[in-house]
């Protein structure tokens, strides 16, 4: 039996869809999804980042965010909780927020991550760090690439006040977990990543070409 967030995301996610696909005329190219268990690892620009990939990934997914976020203000921290958002500490190594994570990948489940750590006023201005690669290679999990366009428009760094903007996905190939289980192997997949997201980053979908999520041709 699905647990409590999962229902609630599910439900969210399937009736929002229509609205998130056309606010922000959201579109890309629709993502090939292995089997079993996923780490889906995406820039971060905006606090509308979780939404974006959650609505174009047809699964319920964990995200895994910063303390921060939960203390911005009581109805968010209730409200992405409810999205089954794990909370990863400011300070020292947040290993129970790991360890759950791990715990839903071992389950086959889907665990969603910003490997830059915080939003970022452009890409490349911080690099991965290990988190996705530790959970990747401890659970054996495929990484998926995600590079989201347009996002820094909205609730970023440099543009704090909400407003709808055109937002692209690009998903790359999956990185499979095949680097030695120890912190050179997680840095060695960390620096895959960031290669895969840089040609990701060069190829900029929001044209009108792309499958148009949350519309009839899309997968959501």
């Amino acid at each position: 039996m699905a647990e409590r967030w999962e229902r609630f995301y599910s439900g969210t996610v399937k009736y929002g869809r229509p609205f998130i696909g056309a606010a922000f005329r959201l579109e890309g190219e629709a993502p090939d999804l292995p089997d079993g268990r996923l780490v889906v690892a995406a820039n971060h620009f905006s606090f509308i980042d979780p939404v974006m990939v959650g609505h174009a990934i047809e699964r319920p997914m964990r995200y895994l965010a910063v303390q921060g976020v939960f203390d911005h203000s009581e109805f968010l921290a209730k409200l992405i909780t409810r999205y089954g958002a794990v909370a990863l500490r400011n300070e020292g190594v947040p290993l129970q927020a790991m360890r759950t994570a791990r715990d839903h990948l071992v389950a086959d489940g889907t665990v969603g991550i910003f490997p830059e750590g915080k939003r970022v006023a452009q890409w490349g201005e911080e690099r991965a760090k290990l988190g996705a690669s530790w959970l990747a290679l401890k659970t054996g999990s495929p990484v998926l690439p995600v590079f989201i366009h347009g996002s820094q428009a909205t609730l970023s760094v440099t543009n704090p006040q909400f407003r709808f903007v055109p937002v692209g996905l690009r998903f790359g190939e999956v990185i499979e977990p095949n680097f030695p289980v120890d912190r050179e192997g997680m840095w060695q997949m960390a620096e895959e990543w960031e290669r895969r997201m840089e040609g990701l980053a060069a190829q900029n979908p929001i044209a009108g070409k792309g499958v148009r999520f949350g519309r009839s041709q899309g997968v959501l």
